[in-house]
């Protein structure tokens, strides 16, 4: 903010990106060593807040800027308050032509609902500045008639050539003071200055800012002030909008926000606020200032970032409130609660919100947006009512994506007659996933399985690939793949059951024909597992052999894995038909290996060494 002071116009919004400034932040904030934010400045007000969102229509929403709105919202929300959308639309060189309408809908997608804005009213509008000229003319005046102001008629160019001469004279040593009039137009006489303008010469106002410099009240901050005092700084553009320091400014009194949550970027610019709330005799709002967003580098967040950019989280089925979740926490932390998670949905944010939020840069880390994901993935699912758009939206779509692009395996030739040569749907899966057209027909069904096949996080590409043969019929090279490795790993040739040794088919063979004598009216979890852990408990164990157990051969029977949720689960999810079909594909394989071991070794499975 210290460059040229005629360019000092709106430039961009709030959530625009600036240089890094937390050093010189924390540099200067240092000058007041004895002062320390006391807790009663982190707690939230006992009076309704009036917070405010001003984005800039020339881009889209990004991180920085849905947490400055996110950060808001909560205040608003959690003290019964208002939350006021406010388009600073002054720059027009640089406007978007579809960047209203896009805020619209991504504050709609985000669902950060505003009380008052451009598109729906309110009692303070408009809230579009370009429709408030002449709000921002009757105040400029009030300054210039109070010789607060002085209108500038210098044309860009030769602003440019006095500008060069001041850093030039203050490179070599003058005073800051000094130079304080050093533009022509400072000492036109109000009566001149009036006689140009009212003839259409076209001019930009200037205010006159304080000799001294100004302190800034901030929440994170505590005090703040700039080393030296503010240099002059337009206020009104030649082509007649204000420029971004006046117009937020007028709009925050007159529209009554109470508190103002912006980027750390724009603490420097405060004290210049500060300064024009003084010259027109207002109480300025509480400002807090937060941390600015950077990467594993330190380098701060910039449009080269895909991960900066609102679409980028769309396009990877980041549900709103897992995204607003990541958001909370980038410089933010709630309350002390019993539940030592991350995770919160947007109410549990309301209701633990507060003004305590980090000094300093903030790291985004990626990891955590991930982990969050399939938090909120979890909740959705499991939340009721369900939120029946959502959940098609970040769950079902997504699910319907991976079981799409499911990979199907040929089975080798040396078996080929045992098992279809590409994988089988399980016969629920067909019932419950239309084939043709790629859509999920009853989601209750894969929701079901989501359930027992996930403690805490679910993303849905990861379930279709590790549970894949729970949703379709493990095929030949699947159960021999699982097979080799259960008898590398625990050297599996059978197991004794009571006082007999059974071999590898008559274990399977031994559980199907336990399988079968069970009814269809007593296929539920309770009964198959006190039938499972009974048969587990004739299966005789010793120091040779202390990983013996029903459990493992009934696992890659199921679903060609030696590891996976309880069988009984799997079974009632299965259906009594399926689950026999497994055992008897399971039991032709293994036949197949008993056979081969008289013959040419397969790896793993040949002839025991002599």
């Amino acid at each position: 903010m210290r460059g040229p002071f005629w360019r000092s116009g709106l430039g961009c919004a709030e959530t625009c990106g600036r240089p890094a400034v937390s050093l010189i932040l924390r540099r200067r904030a240092s000058q007041f060593p004895g002062s320390r934010n006391t807790l009663s400045k982190y707690d939230l007000p006992s009076t309704p807040c009036r917070t405010r969102f001003a984005p800039s229509p020339t881009g889209y929403l990004h991180l920085g800027s849905i947490r400055t709105a996110l950060y808001n919202y909560l205040l608003a929300r959690a003290t019964n308050g208002q939350f006021v959308l406010r388009l600073e639309d002054t720059d027009q060189s640089r406007l978007v032509g579809d960047a209203e309408a896009k805020l619209y809908e991504d504050l709609r997608w985000a669902k950060l609902t505003y009380d008052e804005g451009p598109d729906i009213g309110g009692p303070y509008g408009p809230y579009r500045q370009s429709e408030r000229l002449p709000i921002y003319d009757e105040h400029v005046n009030r300054l210039l008639k109070e010789g607060k102001a002085y209108r500038c008629f210098c044309t860009p160019k030769q602003i440019d050539e006095l500008n060069a001469a001041k850093t030039k004279a203050l490179e070599a040593g003058h005073h800051h003071d000094d130079l304080k009039s050093s533009n022509p137009c400072f000492h036109i006489s109000a009566e001149e200055s009036e006689e140009r303008a009212s003839k259409g010469e076209k001019y930009a106002v200037i205010y006159k800012p304080s000799p001294t410099p100004l302190q800034v009240d901030d929440i994170v901050y505590t005090k703040f002030r700039n080393a030296r005092p503010e240099s002059e700084f337009i206020i009104r553009k030649r082509d007649g909008f204000p420029t971004y320091h006046l117009a937020n400014v007028v709009d925050d009194h007159l529209m009554k926000i109470t508190h103002v949550i912006r980027g750390a970027e724009w603490l420097i610019s405060t004290p210049r606020h500060v300064d024009l709330y003084r010259a027109f005799g207002w109480e300025p709002p509480q400002f807090a200032h937060v941390g600015l967003l950077v990467d594993k580098n330190r380098q701060k967040l910039s449009k080269r970032h895909d991960a900066v950019h609102l679409a980028w989280y769309k396009q990877r089925n980041i549900a709103p409130e897992a995204l607003h979740n990541f958001a909370a926490l980038l410089g933010w932390a709630p309350k002390a609660r019993k539940e030592k998670t991350d995770f919160m949905t947007l109410d549990d944010m309301v209701n633990n919100f507060h003004l305590r939020f980090t000094k300093g840069d903030v790291m985004v880390n990626l990891h955590k947006l991930e982990y969050l994901k399939e938090k909120h993935n979890v909740h959705l699912i499991s939340q009721e009512p369900r939120d029946e758009a959502q959940v098609k939206e970040y769950i079902v779509r997504p699910l319907e994506t991976a079981l799409n692009g499911f990979p199907m395996e040929s089975n080798s030739d040396s078996t080929a007659a045992v098992l279809p040569l590409t994988p089988e749907m399980a016969l629920q899966t067909k019932a419950a996933y239309d084939q043709e057209t790629g859509t999920i027909t009853d989601l209750a069904y894969f929701l079901e399985a989501a359930r027992f096949t996930t403690l805490h996080l679910w993303n849905p590409t990861q379930f279709v690939a590790r549970y894949r043969w729970l949703l379709w019929q493990p095929p030949k090279s699947a159960l021999e793949d699982s097979l080799r490795r259960l008898v590398k790993m625990d050297s599996y040739e059978g197991l004794t059951i009571g006082e007999e040794f059974l071999n590898r088919i008559e274990v399977v063979m031994f559980i199907r024909d336990i399988m079968k004598s069970i009814p269809e009216e007593k296929w539920n979890v309770d009964f198959l597992s006190q039938a499972i852990k009974d048969m587990n408990i004739k299966v005789k164990r010793d120091k040779a052999s202390p990983k013996e157990n029903i459990y493992s051969p009934l696992q890659w029977a199921l679903i060609a894995s030696e590891n996976g949720p309880a069988v009984w689960e799997q079974m009632v999810f299965l259906g009594r038909e399926e689950t026999l079909i497994r055992l008897d594909h399971a039991l032709e394989v293994t036949k197949y290996f008993e056979t081969a071991r008289e013959g040419e070794d397969i790896e793993g499975l040949g002839p025991q060494s002599q």
